[in-house]
């Protein structure tokens, strides 16, 4: 235990002292040094700790604006990538996860409306339909979002639309 936490004499021991009889104990000092030195390490980890959260949490806000500058200019591939970054950040807040769940979905219903319409495409050219597919074609607005199979099938039926 920590030698200032300890109880303080009583006050028969303190008027021994203070009378300066024989066989008295000598004061006791507030603080020793090993104390001073187990109040600084505390402190120590204390301020680390705040330093670090402090750290994280700007570095946080910092990848968030630079999500909803990506955002605002619609540049949906980059904002999807930089809110999937979020992800491993150590600080976030419940109002900053819900906006990256809501970014985050703004795309996915763009993708999925993408998919809907590539098999809209699929169809009438299976049908034989390129009228049809055409006209569905034109509906499909840049970015493409599509991925994977989807966006070889998309790249593929994209020479079409140029009749």
């Amino acid at each position: 235990m920590l030698s200032f936490l300890k109880n303080r004499p009583n006050d028969e021991d303190e008027e021994q002292e203070t009378s300066g009889a024989p066989g008295g104990k000598p004061p006791a000092r507030f603080m020793s040094w090993q104390d001073a030195l187990v109040l600084l390490v505390i402190a120590g980890i204390i301020f680390g700790v705040y330093t670090y959260f402090k750290s994280s949490k700007n570095s946080s806000t910092e990848l968030f604006e630079k999500c909803e500058a990506f955002y605002t200019a619609e540049d949906w591939d980059a904002m999807e990538g930089c809110y999937e970054q979020t992800w491993e950040l150590g600080y976030i807040t419940d109002e900053l996860d819900s906006i990256r769940q809501a970014r985050l979905g703004v795309v996915k219903d763009l993708r999925s409306a993408q998919e809907d319409l590539l098999e809209v495409i699929l169809d009438a050219m299976d049908k034989g339909d390129t009228a049809l597919a055409r006209q569905e074609i034109e509906k499909m607005t840049p970015p493409i979002l599509l991925f994977g199979e989807r966006k070889d099938d998309w790249d593929r039926i994209n020479t079409i639309k140029k009749p």
